[in-house]
């Protein structure tokens, strides 16, 4: 028997052996060397029971020498697990287990032979309770047959409770591991979404010039001003040059300076402190902080005040902030990419933008062209709206275009840019009738506020070159196939038997499947 003295003694061992470490391994191996002295104790195994039992995981085991974490998941079925759970009555008493011998057991056998251990062993194990129910299994194993007698079994017993805790921070800390890994996962597509709603279309065509100057610069930390008119892709141009920059793994934070009102803007840049101000019920990171690392993308920055751009203009020089109502700076390590569809330089003239802020704006000017200087990306773009709308649209057949579709658009002067396109096809769309997309009724209204340009001549066959060699292109991506899912009409968002006529017309030569 057990005084209650060294009972006392050996449970506050177990307890500072199995309560003061963070990982279960480090208690399981703290575990295995406080028994050593007290039984025999070769090496510890943690099992926990999942999925209502049918399955038992091994998640740890544990020498005094070594530790390390397993998975080693055993379905079990219905009859094992009452077999677990019986053990056949002798061998167990008070959720305690035995065996004198383990390979002859099935299941004994069976659960040292996935884990790659010796069979020829003696075992001792238990299976605490939690909530009514079992939760796992702790066992500890000797060589050699019949080393565990009934003052061991009665130690053993007098850790139930501890393990029971172990057993129950060794399922909380998978689960905490399963989700990092799935916060991970979910991170990743998270980060291939944003990149493919920021496809930047026509890099190789009419943007390939301004993407070369991004690729320059994406390579430094020197800020860069974005400068193209409303609806150009300004913000797409700004993520690219992020993700492709060193700070690619940071953040990419946005501020449109336009659309926050001047009593707000402190606190969106550079945050606050609880209780600096009414309603400032909890401490709030602002633009700068949550971008620490990565890029602070200030759209529309010549929409800012004077007293908030004298205000930039000291965090951009300092690279430090202060909290409103704070009392200590803090550093910041951001790289800043502004945009604007206005004239910086005619402001400063007219003195509606500071000058210094400008020059610390405008190290790397880069231009965004308008639509209709880059009209050879017409047709990519309406392939990828037309993609992209189906599957928001729900659309299970799409429509065709109709035969003059094509020369509309790219005679249309697009006042709206990138942005008015996709408007347009989303209208063409949901007004599609018959199959068939109509962008007469739609473009001549836009048309008639802000009229196209008069095309010359030289202009018309330039803009029926832009077409063939698109059609050209896409043929030879596909093999020169026409029809089917993958063929070049449905790619175009054409019906077959235009783009037959389509390719007579223009006379384009190809391959055919």
């Amino acid at each position: 028997m057990i005084s209650d003295q060294e009972r006392l003694a050996f449970l506050e061992k177990a307890t500072n052996a199995i309560c003061s470490h963070v990982y279960v391994t480090q208690a399981l191996q703290s575990c295995v060397q406080l028994l050593h002295q007290f039984m025999p104790a070769q090496r510890m195994y943690l099992d926990l029971f999942e999925n209502d039992f049918g399955t038992v995981r091994t998640v740890a085991t544990a020498t005094r020498d070594t530790a390390k974490r397993l998975d080693k998941p055993v379905p079990m079925s219905p009859e094992q697990r009452r077999e677990i759970l019986g053990f056949r009555n002798q061998h167990q008493t008070d959720h305690v287990f035995w065996f004198d011998d383990a390979s002859q057991d099935p299941l004994c056998r069976r659960m040292l032979q996935s884990l790659g251990a010796r069979v020829d062993v003696s075992l001792i194990g238990t299976y605490p309770i939690y909530n009514g129910q079992p939760i796992g299994a702790v066992v500890l194993i000797a060589p050699g047959f019949a080393p565990y007698q009934a003052h061991h079994r009665e130690r053993f017993k007098m850790l139930q409770n501890l393990f029971g805790i172990l057993i129950h921070n060794a399922k909380q800390f998978r689960e905490l591991l399963q989700l990092r890994d799935l916060l991970a996962e979910e991170n990743q597509y998270l980060k291939r979404e944003i990149a493919s709603d920021h496809d930047l279309i026509g890099a190789d065509a009419g943007l390939s010039k301004t993407m070369r100057k991004a690729d320059q610069v994406a390579a430094h930390d020197s800020p860069v001003l974005i400068l193209g008119e409303t609806g150009v892709g300004k913000d797409l141009v700004a993520h690219y040059i992020h993700r492709t920059s060193a700070r690619c793994d940071g953040p990419f934070i946005t501020m449109n300076c336009g659309a926050i009102h001047e009593s707000l803007i402190d606190s969106e840049l550079f945050g606050h402190e609880k209780g600096a101000f009414t309603g400032a019920l909890t401490k709030k990171r602002g633009r700068f902080e949550r971008a620490q690392g990565g890029t602070l993308f200030l759209d529309e920055v010549g929409e800012l005040s004077q007293a908030a751009q004298v205000r930039l203009l000291r965090v951009i020089q300092n690279k430090e902030i202060e909290r409103i109502g704070g009392v200590a700076p803090i550093k910041i390590d951001v790289r800043i990419i502004a945009a604007t569809h206005r004239d910086l330089h005619q402001m400063v003239q007219t003195q509606q933008f500071r000058q210094d802020l400008w020059f610390r704006l405008n190290v790397f000017p880069l231009r965004v062209p308008p639509l209709r200087e880059r009209r050879e990306d017409i047709p990519a773009l309406v392939a990828y709206f037309m993609d992209r709308l189906r599957k928001r649209l729900k659309i299970i057949e799409m429509p065709h275009f109709k035969p003059n579709a094509f020369d509309l658009l790219l005679a249309y002067a697009w006042p709206g840019n990138v942005r008015e396109l996709a408007n347009v096809i989303e209208r063409g769309l949901i007004l599609a009738e018959q199959g068939e997309i109509d962008l007469g009724p739609i473009l001549p209204e836009a048309d008639a506020r802000v009229p196209a340009q008069p095309q010359t001549a030289k202009q018309r066959c330039s803009l029926e070159t832009v077409m063939k060699n698109h059609i050209r292109s896409v043929l030879e991506q596909v093999g020169g196939r026409i029809e089917g899912s993958q063929g070049a009409a449905a790619i175009l968002a054409m019906h077959p038997s235009t783009l037959r006529s389509k390719i007579k017309k223009l006379g384009i030569t190809y391959n055919k499947p």
